[in-house]
């Protein structure tokens, strides 16, 4: 096998991890001075373009693909119990992997028969960002960050789509807040009916950067309210009413283009 790029280093560990690369092999396994945890194969370089890890099937086949697989410990066989992140060949054609053809890349996941678990897939972000959300895009890679199809926001985990009404959950929240002279909106809520005895009542609705175009927000109160004020935090009120009838509910619609709720 030939190698085409820079002379490299390969060493190993106690554990039996491998190091592969153009740098000397770091007892940590790292060059850059963080630890990793049980490292089984580091690859490590430095070049101003992408590196990588490639696998190509020459296979034209129709059972043919290119797949990266891990499996867990309690597998019987390869046949259930993964995660397989891959692409099929030019002439892939299989009937039990039917919801994918020839060229298209896949994720796919499976619990291990018969163990009980959930075979769910998960799909998180931290907390350690300054967003956290998930950005779903289509038909390029050279999109505009802020042109995403869909989105879930990381700061209220809200549903959006780039052009459509968000999916709150149709959540409804019963508050009796008879003590009190202000009342907050929680993230994600779409349906609120107040009881107050108050004769004035602050609302506060969610934040801009925590929303998403055209979320609604009903408000019903069970009693009247002489004064009513609202506010959300870079954004503003249109149409709002300064007063709330019984049992009338009012609602609110938020365009995102604008910053600004609006009553209909």
């Amino acid at each position: 096998m030939s190698n085409p790029g820079p002379a490299v280093t390969t060493t190993s560990n106690s554990t039996g991890g491998v190091y592969y690369g153009t740098f000397t092999c770091q007892t940590t396994f790292s060059t850059v001075g963080a630890a990793l945890t049980n490292p089984t194969i580091q690859s490590t370089t430095s070049v101003n373009n992408y590196c990588q890890i490639a696998i190509q099937n020459l296979s034209n086949g129709n059972n043919a693909s290119a797949d990266l697989v891990a499996y867990p410990d309690n597998i019987t066989n390869d046949s259930t119990g993964f995660i397989d992140v891959g692409i099929a060949s030019s002439g892939f054609s299989q009937s039990a992997y039917s919801v994918t053809v020839s060229n298209e890349s896949y994720i796919f996941g499976s619990a291990p028969a018969g163990s009980g678990t959930s075979g769910d897939m998960v799909i998180a972000t931290d907390s350690s960002g300054t967003s956290n959300s998930i950005r779903f895009y289509t038909n390029g890679f050279n999109k505009a960050i802020g042109l995403w199809a869909a989105k879930i926001i990381g700061s209220s985990g809200l549903f959006a789509f780039a052009f459509g009404r968000a999916l709150t959950g149709s959540s409804k929240v019963i508050v009796n807040n008879g003590a009190t002279t202000t009342y907050t909106v929680p993230a994600g809520a779409s349906y609120v009916n107040i009881t107050t005895s108050a004769a004035s009542l602050a609302f506060t609705f969610p934040a801009a950067a925590a929303l998403i175009d055209g979320i609604e927000i009903i408000i019903n109160p069970s009693a009247s309210v002489a004064t009513a004020t609202w506010s959300s935090s870079g954004a503003t009120f249109i149409g709002s009413p300064s007063s709330l009838i019984a049992n009338t509910s009012v609602r609110f619609i938020y365009d995102h283009a604008t910053l600004k709720w609006y009553q209909f």
